[in-house]
């Protein structure tokens, strides 16, 4: 099992055998066994991430961002250095069922410094649509109406004018 953690910096893997159930401790042959440009991999839901050397090695401290996890502990603790490469996102609005999503970050994308949607000024974030869906009780519950009033959105652009709502 595993846990991601923003309030993690490193990555924090068994510095044991997990009362036998492994051949060997994962911190120990990861102090042994790295190199530079190794890559991490971690499956998640059945699909596989790539932490990357850049992301787990501190090239200003020449100090990797690994560490044995504390004694007890059954599993992974995953921490900035996957929120470096990754986008992701707790949707805890189900109790019974959480979701996380996960995707590639691209390092490309950056907010918006100003209130502008492409070449238009704003002098606030674009409601326009949320008033309009917000007038359509016969479509959305009063209940999707409040929770419209709640949400603010940030737009966000890429170098191409693809513009994402954050």
């Amino acid at each position: 099992p595993a846990i991601m953690d923003s309030g993690t910096s490193c990555l924090v893997i068994p510095g044991d055998t997990l009362g036998g159930r492994l051949k060997n401790s994962p911190f120990d042959d990861f102090t042994n066994l790295w190199d530079e440009g190794t890559s991490f991999w971690v499956t998640v839901g059945g699909k596989t991430f790539e932490i990357p050397y850049s992301s787990w090695f501190l090239q200003e401290t020449k100090q990797t961002c690994v560490q044995p996890a504390p004694a007890g502990m059954q599993g992974l603790l995953i921490g900035d250095v996957f929120f470096r490469e990754y986008m992701v996102e707790f949707d805890m609005m189900d109790e019974g069922r959480p979701i996380i999503g996960i995707a590639k970050l691209n390092k490309e994308y950056t907010p918006v410094k100003t209130a502008e949607l492409g070449m238009y000024k704003l002098h606030q974030a674009p409601r326009q649509k949320l008033q309009l869906l917000k007038g359509e009780e016969t479509m959305y519950s009063a209940e999707h109406s409040e929770r419209l009033d709640q949400v603010d959105q940030v737009p966000i652009f890429n170098k191409k004018g693809t513009q994402y709502f954050m």
